[in-house]
């Protein structure tokens, strides 16, 4: 067949079903502080993942349950002065025997009293890689891009090169406040 793939070629294979329901729960809280009367305000957020270890196996002969994953993320946006905000913080999470720790600080500089900013910052994955961020702010939408660059022995599978992500952020506001404040609001 010229070394193509032949779908209809039979693999032996004795699957009971093609298709299967597998339910998905996931489970989080946020605590944010937003008071324009403190210069720190912290965040911290809670979140279970996988709530009901689903059977992930795919010929049923051997239950693999996906575990859990519990992840944690806090910090605090700290108003330097009016035209000035940072942003340290830091993300934990684990499923099974794996783990993640991240660190990292951002920063937000208004742009003359109009309603962008600039953000720029840096960010550390324990034992993998090193991320710079840039990005804008106009109002209540954010548009973010980051640069990974691996620093672990992974670098090797990816020669050397790292990953770019690009973020649209929307950030919608509570209907019964202040117009004038939502668009001001240095946040990020």
């Amino acid at each position: 067949n010229d070394g193509y793939f032949d779908p209809d070629l039979p693999s032996g294979e004795q699957f009971q079903r093609g298709a299967r329901l597998m339910p998905e729960l996931g489970l989080g809280v946020a605590y944010r502080s937003k008071s324009d009367r403190r210069r720190v305000n912290p965040f911290a957020n809670f979140a279970a993942f996988h709530v009901t270890t689903p059977d992930e196996s795919i010929l049923r002969t051997a239950k693999h349950e996906l575990p859990i994953r519990w992840s944690f993320m806090g910090g605090c946006e700290i108003e330097v002065n009016d035209i000035v905000m940072l942003k340290p913080m830091g993300l934990y999470w684990r499923q099974g025997a794996d783990q993640q720790v991240n660190v990292g600080l951002l920063g937000l500089v208004s742009v003359g009293g109009s309603a962008y900013s600039v953000i720029g910052g840096v960010s550390h994955r324990l034992n993998d890689a090193v991320i710079a961020h840039a990005g804008l702010r106009h109002k209540n939408n954010m548009y973010r891009f980051s640069y990974d660059v691996t620093t672990s022995e992974l670098r090797s599978y990816t020669n050397n090169n790292g990953a770019f992500e690009f973020s649209i952020v929307y950030f919608a506001t509570h209907s019964g406040r202040d117009a004038r404040r939502r668009v001001q609001s240095k946040s990020f």
